[in-house]
């Protein structure tokens, strides 16, 4: 968690890579995965409507994911990575990625939030428990 938790503050930016400039959220993503030695194909070229290689990505680098559907919040542990949609009817793709985590011995998570224009952790209201559609677990 050392490595997730030291992104805290770092401020928000599209597409950003840099943890002194700006990050997003699969900045984040690929940021922590590298440092815990995945090499992400990384890329810069995406908006904000999903195409899928989010999630193509996360399966080439770390496998099928441990739990998927609503309710998969409950497989996370620490250092999990999440997928995240925002649609909550339909099979609207992920477009959002953070890191599981735990506070005050609550589910929580770390991600680059917009909204806060930073990253940020905290514990898992109802509203993101039920948009994470997905846990990857790094080895």
């Amino acid at each position: 968690m050392t490595v997730a938790r030291s992104f805290i503050g770092t401020p928000f930016r599209h597409q950003g890579r840099n943890p002194e400039v700006g990050i997003d959220c699969v900045g984040l993503c690929v940021l922590y995965l590298g440092a815990l030695g995945h090499v992400v194909r990384d890329r810069t070229d995406y908006d904000r409507d999903p195409d899928g290689s989010l999630r193509a990505e996360l399966v080439r680098v770390l496998g099928q994911p441990v739990a998927e559907g609503l309710g998969a919040w409950r497989k996370a542990q620490p250092g999990d990575v999440l997928s995240i949609r925002f649609a909550h009817l339909g099979a609207a793709p992920e477009r959002h990625v953070a890191i599981a985590s735990e506070l005050y011995g609550q589910p929580a998570m770390i991600h680059a939030d917009n909204s806060h224009r930073k990253v940020v952790e905290h514990p898992l209201g109802d509203r993101w428990k039920a948009r994470i559609v997905g846990v990857w677990r790094p080895a």
